[in-house]
C-alpha cells in the first residue's frame, strides 16, 4: 500500500493523489482525489523505460475533491509490477 501526493512547486498546494490498496477478492482499488472537477486520464507502465498506456476501461476520471477520492477497482493482474500516474485532460 503507498500514497502519492503532489505538491505545486509555486504555491504548495496540494495536486492531485493517488493512493493503491489490496481488496480482499484479490483486486486492488486505486483512489485518486484532487481539487473537485478536475479530469484525470489514469495510465500505467508495466517496466522502467517501457511506453504508458492508458488503464483499460477508465476513460476518464472526474475528481469529486480533495476529501473525497474517487475509488476505482483494478483486476488483481493489472497491478503485479505496474507504475500509475494521472495525466490532466
Amino acid at each position: 500500500e503507498f500514497d502519492v501526493v503532489v505538491r505545486d512547486a509555486i504555491t504548495g498546494t496540494p495536486g492531485p493523489s493517488l493512493s493503491l490498496s489490496p481488496r480482499s477478492d484479490g483486486s486492488w482499488s486505486l483512489r485518486v482525489s484532487g481539487i473537485g472537477g478536475a479530469r484525470y486520464q489514469v495510465e500505467q507502465l508495466t517496466e522502467l523505460g517501457g511506453t504508458w498506456v492508458p488503464v483499460p476501461a477508465l476513460s476518464e476520471v472526474l475528481t469529486q475533491g480533495v476529501n473525497t477520492p474517487v475509488d476505482l477497482v483494478l483486476p488483481a493482474q493489472s497491478t503485479f509490477t505496474s507504475f500509475f500516474r494521472l495525466l490532466m485532460r
